[in-house]
């Protein structure tokens, strides 16, 4: 360590800083004009950084130096007095002058917070060395009174007194002044600019050059006034691919290029002095410590010189040696943020943050770095264009138009949701105080404590699950063991004084206020976003934050809503502020209609399209997307009257009505390409159609429409209504075709058991023999209810009986078909009963054949007539012991009473 402190103070005498940044940022901007002042400037920077500082010769060098100063001519030494009392008054009014500057300006932009930070800073320096200096010069002048004749230099030792009196008195009150008028503007708005880095002013830099670092504290003289002997440095500065000889034409770029010689030559002596020490020591230690610090001012003097790739470069050599250096990974976040590279940023930020997550990881607790991680997540809440989500009420003039564009991004919002949930975690668990990490009153009992450890362990797991890597789940590891320990001491053993309940609720209430926010600013009357492409952008986002709570079964939550909305229930507050996702959306659903009854034409089809697909996109609910699907109540007036008479026509429309249909379709047309990818318009231009006997017309109609849909959803609709074309124009075996298609593709719509019941029992009749028994059973299959299975029992057996009864045949097939079913459906009465009748007209055709018959072939009829009846009065005995059907124990029972 005593290495490495001589080292310092004897080897790295040279300032390792620019002298003048607002000169040099001045040349990188020269863009015309007078560049005097620009190069002088620059070139008395470069002067300072050249100059040799006065050199250590060794204890009697020095105490002889010293000597000879002591016994100087004291007249020299009062003009030397004087001259300092001149500047640091002169100092003193530039100071003045600048902060009265200051004050007037506020810190709106990035731009000017940078300025205004850095005068600040600088200013803290200029008054501090101001002071020291006066105070200093002052204790050389009252030994000067001593040394001279009070008759010939009273007047002059009393002046110089007052003088530097009078430059001492004010500084508190200018210090103050700069505190309140400057400094207090920064602080406030610090969070909004967290990548903006303090950069100084010309004027301010020009004032901290009158006062160079005194490195001679028994002498008021100026550094420049010392001669300084021969530095003991002999290194060459190295020759630059920017040489001051290649800009003879240009003097500012000549003038640029000597500084940045000069400062890169000041760095490379200064890295030579650690040349002498071994690998080892250069590794760790203080020694090591001596190296960081040369690197770490040649990185930031790089970086304020304008060569930020330079300086990032030194900057990951640095961190390639200690990964989780807080502050070089801050420095690489903000030079990558304010050079505009995006991805990178992001990934610095990332691992700035990431890292203060490792270092608690470390050391086996959570709660290190936990206040700063938590001050981090909620700026960069912030940072990703969502800086309108700042936490405080919206302004009654305030323009919230903002808010929805800063949702309308799945990124941002996916980021603003996991910052809020890592804050939340990190704020309760950064105070340690059961009753604070439980969120549970001190009065809280067994049964609440068990239920608030479940709800807290299941956050902190949701939480951690943000953070990249293993890191997530081994600090959901630590956080559930804080969790667990809170829990086993109960909210009864809290600690927390009423300044830290006070600063939690604090939070809790800013979290409400940007519920608060977010509602204010998407959910208004002359709110335009429902109607854009985004619409359904904001709506998916706001259900990402409507997840992230916070908890309504947290007490301290409870008690900050009482107190941000004290007429409102808290409960009810937190449900009306904690579900906005679905405000948003019936917004914009009654937006939307509106948008679509008064938008013209080409703006409807052209936006349309946009709003809708951003509407699946984000999965909205499907009744939403049937709603804009199937916008009905924008076209109802033009088409209630077409749909009266059709409800009011017989099987065909009558002449008079056409006309009516007809201009139905004409209107419905207009609204199909008013509302391109909308299949109820589509639909119900088919429909219309199909009444007019247009079938080929209709169908092209869906065709289109299925193309152009913009939702499964809207595709289906088209579906079943081209399974009611089909049925309407007796195309029956295309609808049971199509039907059992929807049914193998697993909708579960009511109307494929409806239409397959429709489409069989019109089938039927119409294509005898077309519709087989295999075919019924099995398309009905699915449906096991009383009702459906007793309606496929009917149609199976009309079935075999209907191509029987349509083109005749023998009995006994028939008898033998019905048999078969019931053999396979035993509970089939119907085909019981048509098996019953079937006999009885077999025993009739028999009982005919034998009149006309004798002898033997007489006595076989007879026998086989025996049979028939016999086998017909078992069956109707079954029938009518089972049925529960009295008209068909009726007509059975009629059969079995003609029998003989």
């Amino acid at each position: 360590m005593l290495v490495a402190l001589l080292h310092q103070r004897r080897l790295l005498r040279r300032p390792l800083r620019f002298p003048d940044l607002g000169a040099h940022a001045a040349a990188r901007r020269f863009e015309g004009g007078d560049p005097d002042a620009v190069v002088k400037a620059l070139d008395r920077a470069t002067a300072r950084l050249t100059a040799e500082p006065p050199a250590h010769l060794g204890e009697a060098t020095a105490k002889q130096a010293v000597q000879q100063q002591e016994v100087g001519d004291p007249r020299q030494r009062l003009d030397a007095v004087l001259a300092v009392a001149e500047r640091l008054e002169q100092a003193r009014n530039g100071v003045k002058a600048l902060i009265g500057k200051r004050a007037r300006q506020k810190p709106s932009d990035a731009e000017t917070y940078s300025l205004l930070t850095g005068d600040v800073e600088t200013l803290t320096e200029v008054l501090g060395r101001i002071e020291s200096r006066a105070e200093a010069a002052l204790t050389e002048l009252r030994g000067l009174k001593q040394a001279l004749p009070a008759a010939e230099f009273g007047q002059l030792l009393q002046n110089g007194e007052n003088q530097l009196t009078d430059v001492i008195g004010p500084l508190g009150g200018v210090r103050g002044t700069l505190t309140k008028k400057v400094g207090k503007k920064c602080v406030a708005v610090a969070e909004q600019f967290p990548a903006a880095a303090p950069i100084p002013s010309a004027e301010a830099l020009d004032l901290l050059a009158l006062l160079p670092p005194w490195q001679q504290p028994t002498s008021v003289l100026p550094p420049e006034a010392v001669a300084a002997p021969e530095s003991v440095e002999t290194r060459e500065t190295p020759q630059t691919p920017e040489s001051p000889m290649a800009f003879a034409d240009d003097p500012v770029r000549a003038a640029l290029a000597r500084a940045d010689d000069a400062l890169r030559a000041t760095f490379d002596r200064a890295a030579a002095t650690l040349d002498a020490y071994s690998g080892p020591a250069l590794r760790a230690g203080p020694v090591a410590m001596l190296r960081d610090y040369v690197e770490g001012t040649r990185a930031e003097a790089l970086y304020r010189t304008g060569r930020g790739g330079q300086a990032r470069a030194v900057w990951n050599q640095m961190l390639a040696r200690n990964p989780l250096d807080l502050a070089l990974l801050r420095n690489l976040a903000v030079a990558h943020t304010c050079a505009g590279d995006v991805a990178h940023a992001t990934a610095a930020w990332r691992a700035y943050l990431v890292a203060h997550y490792l270092l608690d990881l470390a050391e086996g607790a959570p709660y290190g770095h936990a206040v700063r991680r938590a001050e981090l997540h909620e700026l960069l809440t912030r940072g990703f264009g969502t800086a309108c989500l700042r936490r405080k009420p919206p302004g009654p003039e305030e323009d919230l138009d903002s808010v929805p564009l800063a949702l309308a991004s799945r990124a941002k919002t996916v980021a603003v949701a996991a910052h809020l949930r890592l804050e939340a975690l990190n704020r309760i668990i950064c105070h340690r105080d059961p009753a604070i990490v439980l969120g549970l009153d001190r009065s809280a009992g067994a049964e609440q404590v068990r239920a608030a450890r479940e709800r807290r362990l299941a956050f902190v797991e949701r939480a951690c699950a943000e953070l990249p890597g293993s890191a997530g789940p081994a600090f959901a590891a630590l956080c559930a063991k804080a969790v667990e320990a809170a829990a086993d001491r109960g909210p009864a053993r809290s600690h927390a004084g009423n300044e830290e309940l006070a600063a939690h609720l604090e939070w809790v209430k800013g979290l409400l206020l940007l519920k608060v926010r977010i509602r204010e600013g998407v959910y208004r009357d002359d709110a335009d976003w429902p109607c854009t492409e985004y619409s359904g952008d904001v709506i998916g986002n706001l259900r990402l934050l409507d997840e992230v709570g916070p908890d309504p079964d947290d007490d301290f939550v409870l008690r900050a809503a009482q107190q941000v909305a004290p007429g409102m229930e808290p409960r009810q507050f937190l449900r009306a502020y904690g579900a906005i996702a679905d405000q948003a959306r019936d917004l914009a659903a009654t937006k939307v209609l509106e948008h679509l009854r008064t938008a013209g034409d080409e703006v409807l089809a052209r936006q349309f399209p946009l709003i809708a697909r951003s509407w699946v996109r984000n999965e909205l609910p499907a009744d939403y997307l049937l709603l804009l699907d199937s916008p009905d109540e924008v076209y109802k007036e033009v088409v209630s009257s077409a749909l009266r008479v059709l409800a009011e026509a017989a099987e065909e429309l009558d002449e008079a009505d056409r006309p009516v249909v007809e201009a139905a379709v004409a209107a419905m047309t207009r609204w199909v390409t008013r509302l391109p990818g909308a299949t109820g318009p589509a639909r119900m231009l088919a429909r219309l159609h199909t009444a007019l006997g247009r079938y080929s017309e209709a169908g092209a109609v869906l065709r289109r429409a299925r193309q152009e849909a913009f939702s499964e959803a809207g595709r289906l609709e088209v579906d079943f209504a081209f399974v009611r074309l089909a049925l309407d124009s007796e195309r029956f075996a295309e609808a049971v075709e199509r039907l059992r298609a929807l049914a193998g593709g697993g909708t579960d719509d009511p109307r494929v058991r409806v239409w397959l019941l429709e489409g069989y029992a019109r089938w039927i009749p119409s294509e005898p023999g077309r519709a087989s028994v295999a075919d019924i059973t099995r398309d009905l299959s699915p449906w096991t209810d009383e009702e459906t299975v007793e309606e496929r029992r009917r149609l199976v057996v009309y079935a075999v009986v209907q191509p029987h009864n349509a083109r005749g045949g023998a009995l006994t097939a028939l008898v033998e078909e019905l048999r078969s079913i019931r053999r396979a459906d035993p509970g089939n009465l119907h085909a019981l009963e048509q098996e019953v009748q079937a006999l009885f007209a077999r025993a009739q055709e028999i009982r005919l054949q034998m009149s006309q018959a004798s002898g033997q072939r007489r006595r076989a009829l007879g026998a086989e007539l025996k049979e028939a009846v016999r086998q017909c009065r078992e069956a109707g005995t079954d029938f009518a012991g089972r049925s529960a059907d009295e008209a068909a124990r009726a007509r059975i029972g009629e059969i079995l009473s003609r029998l003989r």
